[in-house]
């Protein structure tokens, strides 16, 4: 099952991301950076904490 989450990215559009496609979640300069398999990324407004609580939620259904 792939998972996808939507986040809205620093240039104002909406993007969505399987999440077993992200490498990793970083924080640089108020803004958030989402790596993938592929080596690229995407910068968005969300912090890594919130991105990670709807990651969690999404797949493991738990609420914090």
């Amino acid at each position: 099952m792939i998972h996808l989450i939507v986040l809205d990215t620093v240039d104002f559009v909406k993007a969505a991301f399987a999440i077993e496609n992200i490498t990793l979640i970083v924080r640089i300069d108020r803004k958030t950076r989402i790596y993938t398999s592929d080596g690229k990324y995407t910068e968005v407004e969300e912090p890594v904490e919130e991105i990670v609580k709807r990651i969690n939620q999404i797949v493991y259904g738990t609420k914090e």
